[in-house]
């Protein structure tokens, strides 16, 4: 049994006691350093919220591991702003033209574990609200 193994019902209560919401993405932002490229979500606080709980709940597991932190919530776009970092975002701006806003309606947490390096996987699923 793991870490993940050992917290699974404690997380699920976490995620159960709290409510779905709704967001919605909307605004392309990118990153001060690296230049990666992301979407913000309006509003912010129901997301931020749930994260910083979690946080608080968990504090041995800080968001992306690093407890001098308070990240916003995003949705990563890109890994890097790459070489030239307009260019990736005006790539970004193109694709996304008449896809935007995409509303959501958040109603489970995916818990996702990085099983190589940048190789991700869905470890768990959570209900909200159950």
């Amino acid at each position: 049994m793991d870490e993940v193994d050992r917290h699974a019902e404690e997380v699920a209560a976490f995620f159960a006691a709290r409510e779905p919401f709704e967001l919605v993405l909307a605004r392309l932002e990118q990153w001060d350093e690296g230049g990666a490229v992301y979407l913000a979500p309006e509003p912010q606080e129901p997301l931020r919220g749930l994260m910083r709980a979690l946080w608080c709940r968990f504090p041995q597991y800080p968001p992306y591991g690093e407890a001098a932190g308070d990240p916003p919530p995003h949705a990563s776009l890109t890994l890097s702003g790459g070489d030239d970092r307009a260019a990736m975002r005006a790539r970004v701006e193109r694709r996304l033209d008449g896809l935007l806003p995409a509303r959501f309606h958040i109603a489970e947490a995916t818990l996702m574990e990085e099983h190589e390096p940048d190789r991700w996987r869905a470890r768990g699923t959570f209900r909200l609200g159950t």
